[in-house]
């Protein structure tokens, strides 16, 4: 196959993914019934897809060790918590 051909096929493979990842994340807005990033069930929407939901878990497991500083405004990881936050804030409205 062609660079270009793989290339391409690679794409629409990731653009499918992150596709599916945000379906399945609004999805899950729904069915938890959360208004916004700030309302307090927000956070136990975002603990169960790093930690028990079985598909969003394969794709953030690795920042399950953040968690213990998702709310200390100290962290070594705010940067990433500040990221995450405003992509799920995208998420809500697009809900």
């Amino acid at each position: 196959m062609p660079t270009l051909v793989i290339n391409q096929h690679q794409s629409l493979d990731r653009d499918r993914k992150m596709g599916f990842i945000s379906e399945r994340i609004r999805g899950l807005i729904q069915i938890y019934n959360v208004r916004s990033v700030k309302d307090e069930r927000a956070w136990d929407l975002v603990y169960d897809m790093i930690f028990l939901d079985p598909v969003m878990t394969r794709h953030l497991s690795q920042f399950q060790p953040m968690w213990l500083h998702g709310r200390s405004r100290r962290s070594h990881f705010q940067e990433w918590w500040g990221a995450f936050r405003s992509y799920m804030e995208q998420m809500f409205d697009t809900t």
